[in-house]
């Protein structure tokens, strides 16, 4: 029987070995599948994109562009992040683990839609892995 991380480690070896034109065809089906929802929704909290993850960064252009609030992650330690609301990508910068970070002030208002990375999902939708 597979454990979780042995379908994450499996998953992530296949997304990690993609090439990126099919990463960004794969980033670009799944923005065009949450349009809709983005429309009804006012704030978001969204992951920065890294390696061969679902690409975000042109879905936060668009949700800036069409003046809604984004919040993105900033590790404040090992397992804890917070969101923190941005207005343009050079609200960002390079921080801890080697990723960007948000360059802004904590926000503490209501998040409509959270969109996180996940390597491996189970039957249920449930999220196994990370990523």
């Amino acid at each position: 029987m597979k454990t979780k991380q042995n379908y994450r480690t499996t998953y992530s070896i296949l997304r990690n070995g993609m090439p990126l034109e099919q990463v960004i065809k794969y980033s670009d089906t799944i923005i065009d599948l949450l349009l809709p929802q983005i429309e009804e929704a006012d704030t978001f909290f969204i992951y920065l994109s890294t390696g061969n993850e679902v690409r975000t960064y042109d879905i936060i252009k668009l949700l800036l562009e069409e003046g809604k609030t984004v919040t993105v992650p900033k590790i404040i330690s090992k397992g804890t992040m917070e969101p923190y609301k941005i207005e343009s990508l050079n609200h960002l910068s390079l921080g801890q683990y080697g990723i960007l970070q948000p360059t802004t002030k904590i926000y503490k208002g209501e998040i409509d839609i959270g969109i996180t990375p996940g390597v491996v999902f189970s039957e249920d939708l449930e999220r196994i892995g990370r990523g």
